[in-house]
């Protein structure tokens, strides 16, 4: 168990310093549903023990925070690494931030590992604050990966209304407009098209605009990818660049991976875009 006094105070900007070789962030925050609430001050020191306690990471306490490093087998390798604090400086607390970060392509890793805090904070919090209702909301990419204290964060619903929309979350802060890209909010996995090249993603889209027997190929790849056949005539009556309309909408999605968009080509017997698509790939 972690005693309050012999807890250390702040040690953030020494323990969380912005590297080179972390460009991979992800974030989320656990706060109270209503204003009104708070959340028990046993619950953190709980999530300190219980991180103090796992097997598979290197802790550091202070008040307030929690950094932990993601143990590897192998010394050459760049480690996971969380931070978990309490997302203000009110007495009370309302909202805790976990954020954690990562190398180049670590998407998928990074974000089962803040599902694990996350799953952990809420852990913490029914055992010491049952009756205290929360709400998880994703911080932004954009200052978490400036290291800016106190991020914004987005509701889930905010986040997918711009997913089905352009892609992009929109607000509003008293020094300027804010906006982040729900592609890295969610941080998708290192197979998403989104992670392509731009020069090889124009010339897969121009590829996909050449008619082939049997119509133009972007119509074909576009019904197996899975979009309605009236949103493909929408793309074919307002631009002659139909499919680089169909490829910009569809990298939005989730689901829009390499791998998947490889399986398309292969039905409709497009190797050579296949073939341009596993050379980037190697």
């Amino acid at each position: 168990y972690q005693f309050p006094t012999l807890i250390e105070d702040s040690q953030r900007e020494e323990m969380w310093q912005k590297e080179a070789d972390k460009s991979v962030y992800v974030g989320r925050r656990v706060q109270c549903e209503s204003d009104i609430d708070i959340i028990a001050p046993a619950v953190f020191l709980l999530i300190q023990s219980m991180m103090a306690e796992r097997q598979d990471v290197m802790v550091d306490v202070w008040k307030g925070g929690i950094k932990a490093v993601k143990i590897t087998e192998d010394d050459d390798q760049i480690p996971i690494e969380a931070l978990i604090e309490i997302a203000d400086e009110k007495r009370a607390i309302t909202a805790i931030d976990v954020v954690v970060r990562g190398p180049a392509y670590s998407e998928g890793e990074c974000k089962k590992f803040v599902d694990e805090l996350v799953f952990e904070v809420m852990k913490a919090k029914d055992e010491r604050s049952p009756g205290t209702a929360v709400v998880t909301s994703l911080l932004s990419y954009t200052q978490i990966s400036k290291h800016q204290q106190h991020p914004i964060s987005y509701l889930q619903s905010e986040v997918e209304a711009a997913r089905s929309k352009d892609g992009v979350v929109r607000t509003r802060k008293a020094r300027g407009a804010m906006f982040d890209h729900v592609i890295k909010l969610l941080a998708v996995g290192n197979d998403h098209i989104i992670l392509i090249s731009s020069k090889t993603y124009s010339e897969i889209c121009n590829l996909l605009d050449l008619t082939i027997e049997g119509g133009q190929a972007w119509t074909q790849v576009g019904e197996l990818l899975g979009l309605d056949r009236a949103q493909l005539h929408k793309y074919w009556m307002s631009s002659r660049r139909s499919a680089r309309r169909m490829m910009d909408d569809w990298r939005r999605c989730l689901d829009a991976t390499t791998p998947r968009l490889i399986e398309a080509l292969e039905t409709i017997d497009r190797a050579d875009i296949v073939d341009l698509l596993k050379d980037m790939i190697a």
